[in-house]
C-alpha cells in the first residue's frame, strides 16, 4: 500500500516537476548564452588591447627614433613682408555692451591702428551685429569703416547696407552709429 500512495503523490507533483524543469532549463539556458557572450567579449579583448597597446608603442616609437618628423619649421618670404608702421590685425572682433545693456559685435577681415596709440580702428570689410530690445536685431556691413573704441562710434563707407529682422533694408555710401548709446 505504501508504493500506492507515492506513485498517485508522484503522479500529482508531475506537472510541477516538469515546469521547475522549464523554468530551470530556460534559465540555464539564458545563463548559457550570456556567459557565451560575456566569453566572446573576454576571447575579442585579449586580442584588441594588446594590439592597441603594440601599436600605440610602434608610433610612439617610430617618432621617437625618426627625428625628421619632430622637427616644426616656419618660413617666409623676406620680399613679400612689409611693415606698414601700424599694428594690424586678420579677422579682429570688438565685442561691447551699450547703456541700456545691449550687446553688439564688430568684426572684419583686417583693423588697422595708427602708431600714434589713439582709440581708432580702421576697418577694412567691416561687419557689425547690433541686438536691440525685445531680441531684434540689426546687421550692417560696409567696404570700410572706422571704430573709435573710446566713443563706441563706427563710421562706415563704401557700399553700406543695413538689414533689420523684420525685413528692413537700406543701402547708402555713407552711415554713422552711435553703438555706445543704444
Amino acid at each position: 500500500m505504501p508504493t500506492k500512495h507515492l506513485e498517485t503523490t508522484m503522479s500529482a507533483d508531475r506537472p510541477q516537476l516538469i515546469e521547475r524543469w522549464r523554468i530551470r532549463r530556460q534559465t540555464s539556458a539564458d545563463q548559457m548564452r550570456a556567459e557565451a557572450s560575456h566569453r566572446r567579449k573576454v576571447d575579442a579583448l585579449k586580442w584588441l588591447l594588446p594590439a592597441t597597446a603594440l601599436a600605440l608603442t610602434s608610433i610612439i616609437g617610430w617618432s621617437w627614433f625618426n627625428p625628421s618628423t619632430t622637427t616644426f619649421h616656419i618660413d617666409y618670404s623676406p620680399q613679400d613682408f612689409e611693415l606698414s608702421g601700424q599694428d594690424e590685425m586678420r579677422n579682429p572682433q570688438f565685442f561691447g555692451v551699450d547703456n541700456q545693456k545691449q550687446r553688439y559685435t564688430i568684426t572684419a577681415e583686417a583693423a588697422m591702428r595708427s602708431a600714434a596709440g589713439n582709440e581708432q580702428v580702421f576697418l577694412i570689410k567691416p561687419a557689425a551685429d547690433i541686438t536691440v530690445e525685445k531680441g531684434d536685431w540689426l546687421a550692417l556691413n560696409a567696404d570700410q569703416g572706422i571704430y573709435d573704441r573710446n566713443t563706441q562710434i563706427l563710421a562706415l563707407s563704401g557700399a553700406v547696407s543695413l538689414y533689420a529682422d523684420n525685413g528692413f533694408e537700406m543701402h547708402t555710401d555713407k552711415a554713422q552709429v552711435d553703438l555706445g548709446s543704444g
